[in-house]
């Protein structure tokens, strides 16, 4: 179960609340984004209130309707108590009555203590209660995912530890944790916004959460993203530096990151570090993506674009030398195992291989030597992957011919029956 409140009211002019809205979220800083009769104000990473404008009843009478829904799970204590304090002040400048349904009883009480530790350090408890329970039954398995979303990349596996966006535990080492000191300390390190302001550990646990799940450590001048997400991170940690230098500190990693992106670090010598399990970054090693129900290993660091042109997804390492690309067409099939053609190995130089992995077979080869507008003379292969329901058309290049990195991405190649049909 999950933590979070709903909250409703009746509406006179929609146009009007959603101004306010906006200038409410705008002036705290937080992010706000319209589609139409839908919003969603950001307060933090993994921390979103969404306001649905439609029609509804009042009592029996047919009116114009908000509906807002939080889940303030995984951002924290502090992220609840924003977010209810943002739709009381929109309910006093908008004189709306809001019906608010609040699990935790923060909305009658604002006992923020109270709150913290019932819900939030009692919902944490029971995640820290699954992994203890897994562990007793499967010792020797593999690592697994909390809070994970399944529609993006899954991490390396690495035995005995649990994945968050939060970083990676090992399981024993929190049981240990947990046990001998209690859950709050854990929870310091787990929750982003776990007091009531955003105080150092605020702005040092989003930059982790950046850092684990969505940095890819290579220099801003590769891409725009690289660069926005380094200096977002650098920023994070030097406000927290700002505010707590007692706190422990990512030294080494921000080090780097000022590095990748042209910045003066400031000093940090005299700051604790803060010791993860793992070294930080599920994107600094390789990474299971997927398309549709076809999941397949590629480097976390590799970038990603969609060509609507050509509907294709494109993997690629953005280097200059020795670069690597894979781009992937994918088409849904009314047959459970479609067979694979061979119009696609016409021409090609070396000799299609093939295999299969579960209910995927695939097949490849090396297609030859081609000579790209802006890359000049590249190395190419072709391949075709078809099973559960689905067939991709694969070409990977690479600027010196590597068979050896081809056929470990084709043998990489395996189904996720629970994945969605679309990425």
């Amino acid at each position: 179960m999950s933590v979070g409140f709903t909250c409703q009211a009746v509406v006179q002019d929609k146009r009007f609340v959603k101004q306010m809205i906006r200038m409410l979220g705008e002036e705290k800083r937080y992010e706000v984004r319209q589609e139409e009769d839908c919003m969603r104000v950001g307060f933090c990473r993994l921390g979103d209130v969404f306001f649905q404008f439609s029609s509804g009843l009042d009592g029996e009478i047919p009116a114009q309707m908000v509906y807002g829904e939080c889940t303030s799970s995984l951002a924290g204590a502090g992220f609840h108590a924003a977010a209810v304090h943002f739709v009381e002040e929109l309910a006093r400048e908008t004189d709306l009555e809001f019906i608010l349904d609040d699990e935790t009883g923060y909305g009658d009480d604002h006992d923020f203590e109270r709150m913290r530790e019932e819900h939030f350090y009692g919902w944490l408890k029971n995640l820290v209660a699954v992994c203890r329970e897994r562990e007793e039954k499967w010792p020797d398995a593999v690592s697994f995912g909390l809070c994970w979303d399944l529609d993006q990349y899954t991490p390396e596996e690495v035995p005995g530890t649990v994945f968050t966006p939060f970083g990676r535990f090992s399981i024993q080492k929190m049981l240990g944790w947990v046990e001998n000191e209690g859950i709050e300390p854990f929870a310091k390190e787990f929750f982003i916004w776990n007091e009531p302001g955003r105080d150092a550990g605020y702005y040092r646990n989003t930059a982790l959460s950046l850092m684990w799940e969505e940095c890819c450590f290579m220099p801003g001048s590769r891409s725009e993203r690289d660069k926005r997400m380094n200096d977002r991170i650098i920023d994070h940690l030097e406000k927290a530096l700002l505010l707590d230098r007692g706190l422990p500190f990512p030294t080494e990693e921000y080090i780097l990151l000022c590095r990748l992106n042209g910045r003066e670090p400031e000093a940090v010598a005299d700051v604790p570090v803060y010791e993860p399990d793992y070294p930080i970054g599920y994107r600094r090693g390789n990474v299971r993506d997927k398309i549709g129900t076809m999941t397949f290993v590629v480097p976390g660091s590799y970038l990603y674009e969609y060509d609507e042109d050509s509907n294709s997804h494109l993997w690629y390492d953005g280097l200059e030398e020795d670069w690597h690309a894979i781009r992937i067409t994918a088409l849904k099939s009314r047959e459970e195992s479609p067979e694979i053609t061979e119009r696609i190995f016409d021409g090609a130089e070396g000799e299609p291989i093939s295999g299969e992995n579960g209910c995927l077979a695939y097949r490849f080869a090396f297609a030859g030597t081609i000579v790209h507008e802006t890359d000049g003379p590249c190395s190419q292969y072709v391949g075709e992957v078809a099973g559960g329901y689905q067939i991709a058309l694969i070409t990977a290049s690479c600027e010196h011919r590597e068979d050896e990195w081809a056929e470990a991405f084709f043998r990489s190649m395996s189904h996720s029956p629970e994945a969605n049909l679309e990425k």
